[in-house]
């Protein structure tokens, strides 16, 4: 039994130590600020759609809020020409109308706070992702620089200093040997 377990332990670092060979850290980080990116442009919509939200309840809120004025006018007109019927059916609807305009003024508080906890939180993954960003450019910038010593440092074949073979130097010699004997014999 102890020996499968080692044999799998081995298997398994072999396979972390190969997927961390495979891995492309520099595409790593470049997906995870993608990531990043995204998660901020989420957010932004988010609050693009709380403060359309937002605006649109102030203007339902203050539209019912000149209704009810223009109502509270009419209940007090029919109270003075002693209609109370009129006067009680303007009352009720007086008074859903102002529940839905309190309701409205709880939406649009409520979306005060969420629109400033969003403002923050965009603020400091804005930060975050800036400095990141710096630093993946900065590495990113290191990288290249890397790998272009690399490859100015790396020496073509046609950069190193040809270096003949003990076997050439001999057989060149025997050649101009021969070439100045025969030379030297006409």
């Amino acid at each position: 039994m102890g020996i499968m377990r080692r044999m799998i332990r081995i298997c398994k670092a072999d396979l972390h130590g190969m997927m961390d060979q495979i891995e492309n850290r520099e595409l790593l980080l470049r997906q995870y600020l993608r990531e990043m990116e995204m998660a901020i442009r989420e957010k932004e919509a988010m609050m693009t759609s709380l403060l359309q939200t937002r605006r649109q309840a102030i203007r339902e809120r203050d539209q019912l809020a000149g209704e009810i004025l223009k109502l509270e006018n009419d209940v007090n007109t029919a109270i003075r020409k002693e209609k109370d019927d009129i006067a009680r059916m303007l009352i009720r609807k007086t008074g859903s109308m102002a529940h839905i305009r309190d309701d409205l003024a709880i939406t649009v508080t409520d979306h005060d706070s969420k629109i400033q906890q969003l403002r923050e939180t965009l603020k400091q993954q804005q930060q975050i992702y800036n400095q990141i960003k710096m630093k993946a450019q900065s590495v990113f910038r290191e990288k290249s620089l890397e790998d272009l010593n690399t490859i100015l440092k790396t020496p073509s074949k046609t950069d190193i200093a040809w270096e003949p073979r003990e076997e050439e130097v001999e057989l060149e010699l025997l050649k101009r040997k021969e070439t100045i004997f025969e030379g030297a014999a006409q």
